[in-house]
């Protein structure tokens, strides 16, 4: 440039430059759409308890941020509510004059991060000035400059790349036992980054991950049983099991360290089994089958749009891509293993909240989502300190004394006796007996 004003920073690199905006915080984002996980609700679908839709399906919580500001460029930056937890921003839409992020995040669903917009400060009307400092203009009298609000500082960009499978284990195996079994479908894989700041509660991070894929499982099959007068007669039946689970690319930021951990949770998933049977026939061939497993097959069309995919708790989210507009819904069931995007690169921008007083509320540990300072216990021997969930209900052990049998379904949080009881926001344990599963988790007391 013939004119103007440029200045470095001690790294050298530019951090003001009079033809450019800086780019600087605008506020806190704020709940649009309370957290939800989706699960395939159509013909044919099969109820996954809450416990395995976290022990088998790896299932996080979409939820939607908004901020009312009808710029045409903003950056979405998010802490974290705990030590390690993993988040993908799924997308970024700007919508009748509000921004809108939809975001993908693992924990209880009260753990959910903070989301803050930064925006070039020459869409900020009236900005305003200090009396003294530095204020400068570009060509076209807009300030982008001014000592009273901080520019946006870049303490670290780390290039992140997602693994190129979700899962290498096995899944495991479901039969006529569909209705109540369920595959793993876990992710293993992971790819570690490393950069050059260490990660603390206070720090803040910018990235937008394409990699996606999912997993997916079926099988089918026929059998015969007796029937008739003396049990002479033979009916035949045909069964067919097909489920899936979507997945993205996650990101979690371990603290006390510079590694950056991209990995996959689960953003849509579901299981469909139907059973069908034929009529008694003494020859063993009458009420044969035709077609079950393709009738079953038919709701989980790789790619189909949420209009032919019925799905629990869409209600109110915008999904799209990072557009202007609403585009088509992203979710999407599979039939096959695939991965999409694991070979495209994104860069990850770290900053950090204490530079422009930004307020953080999330937690500094993992420790979960009761009140400050609880401490969950967990003992499979005597004295019992157990919260156990059996899908239907759920069974509260303390000090070896059973506290309830009744605590319904997806309940994390009881009071009774005049204390209130916590379920421990972590990933159960769990065992199988005599065709149930029971999954354990700690729990806690106020």
């Amino acid at each position: 440039m013939s004119y103007g004003i440029k200045t470095y920073g001690d790294d050298g690199y530019i951090n003001l430059h009079s033809d450019y905006s800086s780019m600087v915080y605008v506020g806190e984002m704020t709940q649009s759409v309370a957290p939800n996980r989706f699960v395939y609700t159509g013909d044919y679908a099969q109820t996954i308890t809450s416990a395995r839709l976290t022990s088998n399906y790896d299932m996080a919580w979409v939820m939607q941020f908004q901020y009312a500001v009808d710029y045409t460029h903003v950056i979405p930056f998010y802490i974290p509510n705990f030590d390690g937890q993993e988040i993908a921003v799924m997308d970024v839409v700007k919508e009748s004059g509000v921004w809108k992020v939809n975001v993908l995040f693992d924990g209880s669903s009260t753990q959910k991060p903070q989301f803050f917009i930064f925006a070039p400060i020459t869409e900020i009307a009236n900005v305003s000035q200090n009396s003294y400092g530095l204020t400068v203009w570009d060509s076209n009298g807009d300030i982008v400059f001014t000592d009273k609000q901080r520019p946006l500082r870049v303490d670290d960009v780390v290039a992140i790349t997602h693994p190129t499978a979700i899962r290498n284990g096995a899944k495991g195996s479901c039969g006529r036992d569909g209705q109540t079994c369920d595959v793993t479908f876990t992710p293993d894989q992971s790819t570690t980054h490393t950069g050059s700041v260490n990660n603390t509660n206070k720090k803040m991070y910018h990235v937008v991950t394409s990699s996606y894929g999912g997993l997916a499982y079926k099988n089918d099959g026929t059998y015969t049983t007796k029937c008739g007068f003396l049990n002479l007669g033979r009916k035949k039946h045909a069964w067919g099991y097909v489920s899936w689970d979507s997945f993205r690319g996650t990101i979690k930021h371990p603290r006390n360290g510079a590694t950056h951990v991209a990995s996959w949770a689960g953003d849509f998933c579901g299981k469909v089994y139907q059973q069908s049977s034929g009529s008694c026939g003494y020859g063993g061939f009458l009420g044969f089958l035709i077609g079950v497993i393709g009738v079953v097959l038919a709701p989980v069309t790789g790619g189909a749009s949420l209009g032919l995919i019925a799905v629990a708790g869409l209600a109110g989210f915008v999904i799209g891509e990072t557009v202007f507009a609403p585009s088509t819904p992203s979710l999407r069931s599979y039939t096959t293993d695939q991965v999409f995007d694991t070979n495209n690169t994104v860069n990850m921008i770290m900053t950090d909240a204490d530079y422009y007083g930004i307020t953080v509320t999330s937690s500094g540990s993992g420790s979960g989502s009761g009140p400050s300072g609880i401490t969950y216990e967990y003992n499979f021997g005597l004295p019992y300190y157990l919260w156990i969930d059996l899908g239907t209900v759920q069974y509260i052990y303390w000090d070896g004394i059973l506290i309830s049998s009744t605590v319904a379904a997806d309940v994390t949080s009881v009071e009774i006796g005049g204390y209130t009881y916590y379920r421990e926001p972590a990933d159960p344990r769990y065992s199988f007996y005599y065709g149930q599963y029971f999954y354990y988790y700690g729990v806690g007391r106020a």
